[in-house]
């Protein structure tokens, strides 16, 4: 069956929207000003490097809900398929960049504790959502 294509990029949207909207609660209500502080001193915070952020965040829901449809048809539609999809999206992405914002020495000590959790929990919603608005094509339709 063909993929709706622009079913994809609306749940893809929908999904990077959220994981967007979740890492900006994480960084405000939870990691704290000492958080911003570390991130400001370690990467350059101009506008090109925050579009190029919620960007990558935008990617992320997207490629979470690409894999989604493509499991869809070796694991079935629904909500356990997407957070297999989430979960493999956030191994190859999600944790990549928890690590490497660790590496940076930006996420350390209990702030690296919660990140990265909340970063995993964040992706499988938001891939769950993204697969709730996916619909395959229904010929005839």
């Amino acid at each position: 069956m063909a993929i709706n294509r622009s079913r994809l990029v609306l749940g893809g949207l929908a999904a990077g929207l959220f994981v967007n909207v979740s890492g900006i609660c994480l960084a405000h209500f939870v990691l704290g000003p000492e958080y911003f502080e570390r991130f400001k001193s370690r990467i350059p915070m101009t506008p090109a490097s925050m579009f190029e952020h919620l960007g990558l965040r935008f990617l992320i829901g997207f490629l979470a809900v690409f894999i989604y449809v493509g499991f869809r048809t070796r694991f079935g539609a629904g909500p356990r398929t997407a957070v297999l999809a989430g979960t493999v999206t956030w191994l190859l992405s999600g944790l990549v960049m928890t690590m490497t914002l660790s590496n940076l020495d930006v996420l350390t000590g209990w702030r690296l504790w919660v990140a990265a959790p909340w970063s995993l929990v964040e992706v499988c919603i938001a891939t769950v959502l993204g697969a709730w608005i996916y619909r395959e094509h229904r010929p005839g339709v």
